[in-house]
């Protein structure tokens, strides 16, 4: 695992939570609860048509697609760094084998070699 920075802790924890039903249900659950506690005539705390929530939906929208667009620049840079790697070992991988073949076709000549020899005797 990677170190992680205090702050990309933070915004990983925040993606995770975001990305639950816990997550959805809840906000559903507040959202009508918000509808039915303004609806009542006890207590209006949103008086002009839900302005108050449809202005903490837009901050929450704002904070949370910036934090998902940091999460993801994370991601790819990550991605990046270990598929660089992949073609590294890839690459050593195939110049291995290489050099296998090339010592194996070298061994197979010298074999046809001593049997042609022999073969002659």
């Amino acid at each position: 695992m990677s170190y992680l920075r205090l702050e990309e802790m933070f915004f990983e924890t925040i993606v995770k939570v975001i990305g639950s039903w816990l997550f959805i249900f809840v906000q559903c659950f507040l959202f009508f609860a918000w509808i039915l506690l303004n609806r009542s005539n006890e207590y209006v705390f949103d008086p002009y048509a839900y302005t108050l929530l449809n202005l903490i939906l837009s901050l929450q929208t704002v904070c949370t697609g910036s934090i998902l667009l940091m999460t993801i620049r994370r991601q790819t840079v990550l991605d990046r760094s270990r598929d660089i790697e992949y073609l590294r070992i890839q690459k050593r991988i195939h110049e291995t084998v290489l050099m296998l073949n090339a010592h194996k076709a070298h061994i197979n000549l010298i074999e046809f070699a001593k049997t042609d020899k022999s073969s002659k005797v």
